[in-house]
């Protein structure tokens, strides 16, 4: 019988190990994808500038938009600010994080959002099943 026990814990341990390791590669992709996005915004304004400097009429930021955001894996189309709080969250790990902490978070690195939009995006990712809620605060499952 302890045999089976002894199993089963090490089986627990590998997955949590494993889990962890996922949850740590998920946030290492969120912030890639993040420094890329902004290198993007980057090159796409200097591109905007050398247009206008020679002449060439530049699109209307409002046709670009749609276009720049980047794609989550369900196919829908996501802002930084979205991956931005999946990062905060998981940076908080079993502690967890409270909305107003994210929407405090947020407006220290200058991004700027409506007050609700932490209640929206934790929402969603409630119906992704990527998040919990315990205690008033949010944590990766």
């Amino acid at each position: 019988m302890s045999q089976v026990i002894d199993h089963l814990r090490r089986r627990i341990e590998e997955a949590d190990r494993d889990y962890q390791a996922t949850i740590r590669k998920r946030l290492d992709v969120l912030k890639l994808e993040q420094t890329l996005q902004k290198e993007l915004e980057g090159y796409r304004t200097a591109l905007e500038g050398e247009m206008r400097r020679a002449g060439i009429v530049v699109p209307d930021a409002g046709e670009r938009a749609s276009a720049q955001q980047p794609i989550s894996a369900n196919g829908h189309k996501r802002g930084s600010a979205n991956a931005t709080i999946l990062g905060y969250i998981g940076e908080a790990g079993k502690a967890g994080i409270t909305r107003q902490e994210i929407f405090s978070r947020l407006a220290s690195e200058g991004i700027k959002v409506h007050k609700n939009y932490p209640y929206v995006v934790i929402s969603k990712l409630k119906e992704d099943e990527l998040i919990e809620e315990r205690d008033g605060k949010v944590i990766l499952k």
